[in-house]
């Protein structure tokens, strides 16, 4: 194919088309997850908008780089199915406005056992063991069932649940991070430390990394004990 030089506005207009519109269109056959889509001849893969994500492989982007995976198209013969004007007419642009409906909030279902959390924040984060048990004793973190990720989860003083963050215990290959929809981020994944300091970190793990290499013989106890106090004075 000779070479095609495509205009900015041609490349964004190729990358801002709705996945699961142009797939339907093609015949792709597709199940509904949720506000997600997924391939049915590949369960690992999720459309969203102009997005996907291969929970298999870590892997993900926009639909260029779809076509690119899983049809084996070349940018440029990716670009022009993608640019196909009977085709665009037909798929949904992600930079359309769209009414945007909160999703309920709820926490992903638990795996039987932490058994993966603990290899990867032990082994290769080198997280406490003593402080990671604590954590998930108070249900602060565990591992959930369909994918194995670790997931942090945020309550208030009222000892409600209100935030959960996922991340993948793969240490190899493109990191997952994922907020739960519907999460309160004024809730994030937090401690009540009894210094009297706010210490803001920009992940959990840089946090359990800090209370790992900081803490004293009775951390858990007293945080535990403030985590108790708070819950009752709702009561």
């Amino acid at each position: 194919m000779p070479y095609i030089h495509f205009t900015e506005e041609q490349k964004r207009q190729a990358n801002a088309v709705d996945l699961g519109e142009f797939l339907r269109f093609k015949g792709e056959p597709l199940t509904r997850s949720g506000r997600e889509l997924r391939m049915e001849r590949n369960h690992s893969v999720t459309l969203r908008g102009n997005e996907w994500y291969d929970h298999a492989t870590e892997k993900g982007g926009g639909p260029v780089s779809f076509l690119k995976e899983f049809y084996g198209m070349d940018y440029q013969e990716a670009v022009l199915a993608l640019l196909d004007q009977d085709v665009s007419q037909l798929c949904a642009q992600v930079d359309t406005p769209r009414e945007k409906v909160k999703k309920e909030f709820a926490l992903p279902p638990a795996n039987a056992n932490n058994r993966r959390v603990f290899a990867y924040l032990l082994k290769h984060r080198h997280l406490d063991r003593d402080v990671l048990t604590a954590f998930v004793r108070l249900g602060l973190i565990y591992e959930d069932k369909g994918y194995h990720n670790a997931v942090f989860v945020g309550k208030g003083r009222d000892g409600e649940i209100h935030h959960a963050h996922k991340r993948s215990t793969n240490s190899q290959g493109k990191t997952f991070r994922m907020t739960v929809e519907g999460s309160d981020f004024r809730y994030a994944f937090n401690w009540p430390g009894a210094s009297g300091h706010l210490l803001v970190f920009e992940a959990p793990i840089d946090m359990l990394s800090f209370i790992s290499m900081h803490h004293d013989s009775d951390w858990a106890v007293s945080a535990s004990d403030k985590m108790s106090e708070n819950a009752e004075e709702k009561m």
